[in-house]
């Protein structure tokens, strides 16, 4: 029973002499994003938001982030009823879709200023011009690299995949080479900067 206590003495004063800190941020940059099974091309856009870094160790940081990020797809086919005439009219859209985006990031540094990241993320649809849907969000995750400067600038790159089916299929073309699928997930190629503030530093 000794020994358990003096085990629980030491990881409380190991925590108590760990040094937690707290860096806000910003980051920003470039959206890649498809649908699957659409065979839409990548629309490029943004992304923008901030960030909460809990520096925990020199290795792990835990980073909850809030961002505001344009997605979609480009040249789907879309498939429209007019009564006018009883017939049916396909054109190619590009969709979009914006979505308020929480995530939880887990970075690891390695090597001094490499790292690696993996998190869940919830999205919400805050607009779109998708003619209909099945969801109104998604959840996915997220994994990636960066370099983090000693200026408080990385540089990161991401893969951000959804679980979720976004589209009701059923108003899209499946004809001809189009090979329109049933489940349309959200692919997401990021690439972008972030700035930490350091607090630290005296005004």
């Amino acid at each position: 029973m000794k020994k358990i206590y003096l085990v629980l003495l030491l990881a409380v004063g190991f925590s108590m002499n760990s040094q937690v800190t707290f860096t806000p941020g910003i980051r920003g940059g470039l959206n890649l994003s498809n649908l699957t099974e659409t065979n839409g091309s990548y629309k490029p856009d943004f992304y923008l938001g901030g960030f909460g870094a809990i520096n925990f160790t020199k290795v792990y940081t835990l980073q909850p982030e809030i961002n505001y990020s344009k997605q979609g797809a480009n040249g789907v086919r879309e498939e429209t009823y007019d009564f006018n005439s009883g017939t049916y009219n396909y054109n190619d859209k590009d969709l979009t879709i914006n979505y308020l985006s929480l995530s939880a990031m887990n970075k690891f540094t390695i090597a001094e200023k490499f790292q690696i990241m993996v998190g869940p993320t919830l999205d919400f649809i805050v607009g779109d011009n998708l003619a209909y849907r099945y969801s109104d969000g998604d959840l996915g995750i997220n994994f990636g690299f960066g370099y983090k400067f000693s200026s408080g600038i990385s540089v990161e790159a991401r893969f951000k995949k959804g679980f979720l089916d976004i589209l009701d299929s059923g108003y899209y073309d499946y004809g001809n080479d189009f090979l329109f699928g049933s489940w349309n997930s959200n692919n997401v190629f990021q690439f972008g900067v972030s700035y930490a503030f350091d607090l630290k530093k005296k005004q």
